[in-house]
């Protein structure tokens, strides 16, 4: 048996500490997707040991040309935000997500959880269902909860994949009115608290 195929045949328990880590890495580097937490915890016994990994990769991609992306739920890597522009691809396809989208994607992400007659009057116009679909179709929104008022209407909120998609840990840090409006949404009004 040679050397790599001796590491697979070993359980975590029976692994070093770096072997351990470099489990870790691998799993997180050949996912396609973002990686759920509580698949690591179960892979690696506890969420301390998981939290323990994490700071190890965290510390270790500081200044790397790739980043450890950590949200509540999952991890991920992902190319770091001040090269990002110098790594595009010409061959990444990239999808035009129409202005009435991202304003509704907005809309969600601030007011979450919001029903789709809690949108149209904050943008002040009716939603076509396309844009919703959209947003449900790029899983940057799902469903939430139902809201307890008449009728049961649906509300909508924003994913791991949003955060992922746009390099945010929680929805915490998304940016403030002042941010917002040196992006060019002047008129933006945030949610109070």
């Amino acid at each position: 048996m040679s050397n790599d195929n001796l590491l697979a045949a070993r359980t975590l328990d029976e692994m070093s500490e770096l072997e351990k880590e470099q489990v870790f890495e691998a799993l997180i580097f050949a996912s396609r997707e973002p990686i759920q937490k509580k698949e690591l915890v179960a892979l690696f016994g506890t969420e301390e040991e998981v939290e323990r990994l994490v700071y190890k990769l965290l510390s270790f991609y500081k200044d790397r040309g790739i980043q450890l992306c950590v949200t509540e739920k999952s991890i991920a890597f992902r190319t770091s935000a001040n090269i990002v522009g110098i790594t595009s691809f010409p061959i990444t396809e990239k999808k035009k997500i129409p202005k009435a989208a991202l304003e509704t994607l907005t809309i969600i992400a601030y007011y979450q959880p919001v029903t789709r007659s809690d949108i149209e009057k904050i943008r002040g116009v009716s939603i076509s269902k396309g844009t919703l679909d959209l947003l449900l179709d790029e899983k940057w929104i799902s469903l939430g909860r139902r809201k307890k008022s008449p009728g049961r209407p649906a509300t909508f909120i924003t994913t791991e994949t949003f955060l992922d998609k746009f390099g945010l840990s929680s929805i915490q840090d998304l940016p403030g009115i002042s941010e917002l409006k040196e992006a060019g949404f002047a008129d933006v009004q945030l949610p109070l608290g």
